[in-house]
């Protein structure tokens, strides 16, 4: 396209083109928050925070989020005791080499988004992957 400024022809991308392709980052970003996020579920069940204790306050419905398969390892005696202080300590430092490997692999991922992209300046390149980064790690972290 011409240059309104130079009168010289330059590159041009299209603008819709460039939001598309940030409506995908968008949705593959969401799809890997859910993983992240059924890593975080599972091990709440396998450290015990969510149990078969919760029946009391849920009633006849389950927590939403518990599941006896995975809880049944943090009951007493189970193989992540929850009360134990030594037999919880595997799935806790499990999760966390299993959080900071998806920070890791994500964090490649949003730079490469973000060249697929193609941002107009590189204030804009940058902007993107911290912005994946910051959502991806806050809400992982937890």
């Amino acid at each position: 396209q011409q240059s309104p400024i130079t009168g010289k022809m330059e590159k041009y991308y299209s603008p819709s083109k460039r939001n598309f392709k940030r409506a995908i980052s968008v949705v593959l970003s969401l799809f890997l928050l859910a993983g992240a996020c059924g890593v975080m579920i599972i091990s709440m069940n396998l450290q015990g925070y969510i149990s078969r204790a919760d029946a009391e306050v849920w009633g006849e419905n389950n927590h939403p989020l518990y599941f006896p398969f995975f809880s049944q390892f943090a009951e007493e005696g189970g193989l992540f005791d929850a009360n134990s202080t030594w037999k919880c300590l595997p799935i806790i430092l499990l999760r966390a080499i299993i959080v900071a490997n998806m920070n890791q692999k994500y964090s490649e991922l949003a730079v490469i988004l973000a060249e697929w992209e193609n941002h107009e300046t590189q204030r804009g390149h940058r902007n993107s992957i911290i912005l994946k980064r910051v959502l991806f790690e806050a809400f992982d972290a937890y």
